[in-house]
């Protein structure tokens, strides 16, 4: 299962914390590193986004539950599913509708 993680900063986290919170997402990346396909941080600075790959949705819910950063982020996951194999179904779907 793939899905698209994406967490956009709502808040800095407080000055103290911050080496803190840089050692531990440092540390979170490293351990979700096999799951993720792709890890990019967006121009912005305070934002990013991940494409995982796991068995189970509940890798999801640690995946995200586990982010340093939660606190200070609003999270959003959707799941992917392969374009060419969603556009023939589309296409197949649009088609039957229409009676042929």
């Amino acid at each position: 299962m793939r899905a698209l993680i994406i967490a956009r900063g709502t808040s800095a986290p407080p000055p103290e914390r911050m080496v803190m919170i840089a050692d531990a997402f440092k540390a979170w990346r490293e351990q979700h590193r096999d799951r993720m396909e792709e890890f990019s941080w967006f121009p912005t600075g305070n934002s990013g986004c991940a494409i995982v790959n796991v068995a189970h949705e509940a890798e999801i819910l640690q995946i995200t539950s586990s982010y340093p950063l939660t606190p200070y982020s609003d999270m959003e996951v959707q799941l992917l599913i392969d374009g060419d194999a969603a556009l023939d179904a589309w296409h197949a779907m649009i088609h039957e509708r229409a009676g042929g």
